[in-house]
């Protein structure tokens, strides 16, 4: 038996209850038939009453007003992506914005999804009411018992979906979808790296001037320096392409760089200089053989071109005891006609280049013929149109602009073509195949029959002339002239752009949710304002069933027939509660959230540690990123949030359970409310496991917005410690006399070395000035090689180091001579020194430098030239073996050290002072050797290999100088190479200068290198001694340059190749240690700051969570106490206990009808609040009017009613 509540007599509270009934003008004792009387006056009176209460969020404005917005959401994400997609992004992102772009669409979607729940949740809620209330004669099987609020969202899905309730599964689905939006709102802008133009002022710094004037000896430079950029893996000057010549620019001012760089190219438009060269091949010939009376042959042809009105003719002489086959070439310019063909470029003189062959004839050995005959007429032009360049400070790339104007300068391209090769000492060469053989380092063959073929003339001929027209540009037509222009800057910004397929998603998700709004609207239509007041709370279900139990007998019956059931769930209900809040779903969201925290302090440790937590890539799907942690974060949200609305679902009759109430108090519900209104009501009504509840799904809210900002793409440049092997060694290599290129090399060497002080010079790969280096394996599975990757290595680089010393004049004899060749006298020095061979024998070593051919009219001459030093054993060799008219072992040349005795100064002519003649003399000994040095080199990942920067050049560290080791020989540069079996003889590095300066015409080759212009050194500085060191310096360095280069070419070995000198295998080659920078590495950072603040709040989650179920554990052994909260409310209330049906079990034996009229729903709230407010208000059991000592009624009602008393709460049993 529950406990009887001690009832006397009636007292002041039986007044106070017996003067409510008569405010509210009901009798003590009510009949049946009274009251079927007042029901009808209800229902009469009704018609003069308009109902005017319906759930707010199911209004047909609110809903109209989602769809509005649900509308506006579509065609704004479909402008923002259209416009995104073609304006490469929507704006620059501001620096300090930079988390706006994905915080904001989240924070934006979650207040509309939380409003929309209002709609959900009042859907739910009143559906049943709504469905009882529309029903005729009777609705679907069930309505009574239906409780949505009761049921997760999927249930809800299926068990709408199953009834056939439209509207609810619609309105739940369009709350699935928001959360949908939500997680993909953070995916809905990205930041893009994107090249865009900044315009920029630009210096042009030079322009272009016709000139046929190249009476400049240094003019022939652009010989050389086409010679060095065909044969060598160097990068062309700036200011020339394959094509042309254009102007050179800068940026003007201050700055890190005067060019682009390759993070930001410069992009402008300027003057290109180009030539076109057009030719015809010859069509046919016709010739005229002639003897004359000096028994030699006079050949006279006629040549025939397309498109050409007049024949071209030569005339060949064959000479009397000529060799046949007599080959034959000739170029000159067609000075008699110069414009022959019309179809040909009519600006200059057009020229003929033809060759040909004589062979002796079938019938008379001793008669030749013309066997073979090849031509083409030629002509050329120069002109100016403009070119757009890209400049990215190491490879510009030039684009040539569609249509624009041609401007002709007044320039013969083959007449500066031909004054170009005689400036260089080359003369005309006869023979343009092979001439631009040697310029492209392709030698032909010896009996190539090409040369007989027109229109391989005519192809030699546009190449030949294209190949060198460019640098003539840049040499001798570009004037210094300054002049700003426009240009623009290519640079690297960060783009907020739309991602093209999250807003496609989202604008047809939002396209779905404002058509079902739409929908939505107009079904709402029907659910008028069908109620006076809301049905749904306590007292307005009340109020409903007493004023509509005669007015719909057929509910009221269906009511009837389960009531008694309904009533025993009511009893059976001291052991339930709802799923979401107890222990085991507790357990679980606590053990999820810990994990979470646990997840989330390693993934932050492991950013602090790495850099961030993997490296992101374009092919890298960011929603893995970026919604996942939403998705993550949104169950912690839902799942509080759905704690939360249980709870203040059951709030008032986990109140009404174990303390009194108000009216006004039963007249609310904590479920529909929402914010601070929420708060203050179950605080008032000291609920505070709601208050708590609600504070945490509150704060929860946040963990959506804060996780879109978790993890974030940072560049982080990555550098790697790494260790490349050695791929290569160097040795001695003999070189074969059939190997024609030893020759080649050291000729193209030279173009290389004379090359280098008049343009943007680049070595060739893996060589920096007198530096070489290893080859290294770069392949390594954990690099990804890619444009902008570096490294950073000290690499040990093999360098030919002088060790020099003055040598006094006693150790030579020096004597001023001359020499009389019969048409000329020579004048010079005779170098003479005195040494004894191994055999004993005594022998002079005796070397003769010229003076300059001017030295006979100045009587006075710089000198300069190397000496035969008997320190190399090669020289002692030579010439102890030639007095003993021998041949030396040429193997003696391979050595590792190489002796050069300098000697430079000036004379007089036929002095005979007791000096010799000499004002002046310098004479230095230098020993050179091969030391390793380790040198810092940076190196840049370039069109697919690791090559040196040569914008940040190698610093050697002079410290680590070592002797090399295996030693290896100095390379012949000097064209003396060993004679012998084995190896030919050869120009040297140092032979192609031509200088017309006759002051150091007869200068020694290595001299000539570097004096003015291809040198540093003025001929004055020859005979003034403060200028020793840097004309020392100077050879040192073209030494050791050219020695680097040929080591680099004939000298490097792979790793399992053997020398051909001992020692012949390398010794422990160390690996290179070497950093790798990759500057663009994007990494995922975790933000620390959010992470913080996201564990801050997972953590108040899960202590709360966890004391609640300690709270739910200790209640069983210590009862309620004040510092135990009830966060599952269990026994409660029983499953679905909103349902029409439960609700109608629990108040149709309530005593609270004795105080309520059937009309009194028609009455204003705040008048029935003031009415009621004597009366106090329990569930729990109550007893029956006259009979309650037999039978008990577990109900809500009034206290402190005699007829009724009450006999407990309802933990107790009947």
């Amino acid at each position: 038996m529950p406990p009887i509540a001690q009832n006397s007599s009636r007292g002041k509270k039986g007044q106070a209850l017996e003067s409510v009934r008569s405010s509210l003008l009901i009798p003590s004792s009510l009949s049946p038939q009274a009251g079927e009387n007042v029901s009808s006056a209800a229902v009469q009176d009704e018609s003069h009453n308009e109902m005017l209460w319906r759930p707010f969020w199911l209004r047909g404005a609110i809903i109209g007003a989602f769809c509005v917005l649900f509308s506006a959401c579509t065609v704004a994400i479909s402008c923002i992506a259209s416009y995104s997609n073609g304006h490469d992004g929507l704006n620059n992102a501001q620096k300090g914005l930079k988390h706006l772009w994905r915080f904001g669409p989240t924070v934006f979607i979650t207040p509309i999804s939380i409003l929309w729940w209002r709609a959900e949740l009042q859907t739910l809620r009143y559906w049943p009411w709504i469905c009882l209330r529309r029903a005729k004669h009777g609705d679907k099987p069930g309505t009574n018992e239906l409780d949505y609020t009761s049921l997760i969202t999927p249930n809800v899905l299926i068990t709408s979906l199953k009834r056939r309730d439209i509207f609810v599964f619609l309105v739940v689905l369009i709350s699935v979808l928001l959360k949908v939006q939500i997680v993909l709102s953070a995916n809905i802008f990205q930041l893009i790296t994107m090249e865009v133009t900044e315009p920029i002022q630009v210096r042009a710094l030079t322009s272009f001037e016709a000139t046929n004037d190249l009476s400049n000896s240094s003019n022939a430079i652009a010989y050389f320096n086409a010679k060095a950029m065909q044969n060598f893996d160097m990068e062309l000057p700036f200011g020339v392409s394959n094509e042309c010549a254009y102007q050179t620019f800068e940026l003007p001012g201050p700055g890190p760089s005067s060019r682009g760089t390759v993070e930001s190219p410069i992009e402008v438009q300027v003057d290109g200089l180009f030539v076109d060269v057009r030719c015809e091949p010859l069509h046919n010939y016709t010739y005229q053989r002639i003897y004359n009376h000096v028994q030699s042959y006079y050949f006279s042809a006629d040549l025939k071109f397309p498109s050409c009105e007049t024949l071209a003719n030569f005339d060949l002489v064959q000479m009397h005891g000529s060799q046949l086959p007599m080959p034959f070439e000739e170029v000159f310019s067609n000075a008699t006609n110069p414009h022959l063909c019309s179809s040909l470029i009519q600006a200059n003189t057009q020229f003929l280049y033809y060759s040909g062959l004589l062979t002796a004839s079938q019938h008379n050995q001793s008669i030749p013929e013309l066997n073979k005959l090849a031509a083409a007429i030629c002509s050329s032009r120069a002109y100016i149109s403009k070119v757009q360049v890209v400049d990215n400070g190491i490879r510009p790339n030039i684009t040539r602009l569609p249509g624009a104007e041609e401007i002709l300068i007044p320039s013969d391209p083959w007449q500066m073509v031909v004054e170009l090769l005689e400036a260089a000492g080359r003369g005309l060469g006869k023979d343009i195949i092979e001439e631009q053989s040697i310029l492209s380092g392709k030698k032909l063959n010896n009996g190539n029959e090409t040369q007989y073929q027109s229109d391989m003339l005519q192809q030699s001929m546009s190449s030949f002339i294209g190949t060198l027209s460019p640098f003539i540009a840049n040499y001798i037509l570009r004037q210094d002239t300054e002049k700003d222009i426009p240009g623009s800057r290519i640079i690297k910004v960060e783009r907020l752009q739309a991602n093209k397929g999250i807003c496609v998603a989202m604008a047809v998700v939002f396209g779905i949710m404002a058509l079902i709004s739409l929908w939505v609207v107009f079904y709402s239509k029907g659910i008028a304002n069908v109620w006076y007041r809301d049905p749904a709370t306590i007292l307005g279900s009340m109020l409903y069933f007493l004023g509509n139990r005669h007015r719909d007998p057929f509910i009221y019956s269906s009511l009837s027939k389960t009531r008694r059931k309904m009533k025993a769930e009511w009893i059976k209900a001291e052991t339930y509660s709802p799923l979401v809040v107890r222990k085991s779903s507790r357990i679980f969201f606590v053990v999820y959230t810990i994990a979470l925290i646990a997840g989330l302090s390693a993934t932050l440790r492991i950013s602090w540690r790495s850099q961030g937590l993997a490296t992101v890539t374009e092919d890298k799907n960011p929603l893995l990123w970026s919604s996942l942690p939403v998705l993550a974060f949104l169950i912690v949200a839902m799942y509080t949030t759905s704690s939360d609305a249980t709870l203040r679902n059951l709030a008032i009759m986990s109140k009404l359970n174990i303390d009194f109430c108000s009216a006004d108090q039963l007249d609310i519900s904590l479920l529909d409310m929402i914010g601070l209104k929420a708060l203050y009501h179950s605080i008032r009504l000291k609920i505070y496991s709601v208050t708590l509840s609600h504070l945490l799904a509150t704060i929860c809210l946040f963990l959506t917005a804060l996780s879109t900002v978790l993890f974030t793409p940072t560049i982080i440049p990555q550098k790697t410690i790494m260790e490349f092997p050695q791929t290569s060694w160097f040795g001695t290599r003999v070189l074969e006399k059939s190997q024609e290129t030893n020759s080649d090399t050291r000729l193209n060497l030279d173009s290389l070395i004379l090359t280098r002080a008049f343009s943007n010079f680049t070595y060739p790969e893996s060589t920096y000035e007198g530096l070489v280096f290893p080859s290294l394996d770069i392949n390594n599975p954990e690099i990804n090689w890619k444009s902008g990757i570096s490294a950073t290595a000290r690499i040990p680089a093999a360098m030919l180091m002088p060790t020099c010393g003055r040598v006094p004049r006693d150790d030579y004899s020096l004597v001023s001579d001359t020499v009389n060749t019969g048409t000329d006298y020579i004048y010079g020095i005779r170098a003479i020194e005195i040494f004894n061979c191994s055999d004993g024998t005594e022998t002079q070593l005796i070397n003769w430098i010229d003076s300059s051919s001017k030295a006979w009219r100045d009587k006075r001459s710089y000198i300069a030239g190397i000496l035969a030093s008997l320190d190399n054993p090669v020289v002692k060799a030579q010439n102890c073996k030639k007095s003993q008219n021998q041949k030396p072992d040429p193997m003696i040349s391979y050595q590792p050290f190489r002796v050069q005795t300098y000697l430079w100064g000036n004379f007089s002519v036929g002095s005979s002072n007791e000096d010799g003649g000499f004002e002046y003399i310098s004479l230095w000994k230098c020993n050179y050797t091969w030391v390793e040095v380790m040198a810092e080199t940076k190196l840049t990942w370039t069109d697919g290999h690791l090559a040196i920067n040569h914008t940040d050049p190698p610093k050697i560290d002079r410290s680590s100088t070592k002797p090399w080791s295996p030693p290896f020989s100095v390379p012949q540069f000097d064209g003396n190479l060993p004679e012998g079996p084995s190896s030919p003889s050869s120009l040297g590095v140092f032979s192609q200068q031509h200088y017309i300066n006759e002051l150091i015409d007869r200068f020694g080759d290595q001299f000539k290198a570097i004096v003015k212009p291809y040198g540093p050194i003025a001929v004055e500085d020859f005979d003034n001694p403060d200028k020793e060191s840097e004309i020392l310096e100077a050879l040192h360095f073209n030494v050791a340059m050219a020695s680097a280069q040929l080591v680099n070419v004939e000298q490097r070995f792979n790793i399992n190749e053997t020398s051909n000198v001992a020692p012949k295998e390398h010794g422990e080659l160390p690996k290179v240690k070497a950093t790798i920078l990759d500057p663009d590495r994007t990494r995922l950072v975790q933000n620390t700051a959010v992470t913080i603040a996201i564990l801050i709040i997972l953590c108040i989650v899960a202590s709360v969570n966890i004391w609640a179920l300690v709270s739910a554990a200790l209640r069983r052994y210590y009862g309620t106490r004040s510092w135990l909260i009830d966060m599952e409310f269990k026994g409660v209330a029983p499953d679905d206990f909103n349902s029409i049906a439960l609700t109608d079990a629990l108040l149709h034996d309530s005593n609270i009808k004795e105080y309520l009229a059937e009309d009194l729903q028609l009455t204003p709230a705040n008048k029935i609040y003031e009415d009621l407010r004597e009366l106090s208000f329990a569930l729990g059991w109550f007893g029956g009017y006259g009979h309650w000592e037999d039978e008990a009624e577990l109900t809500i009602g009034v206290l402190d009613d005699e007829q009724s008393p009450f006999l407990g709460y309802r933990q107790g049993q009947k």
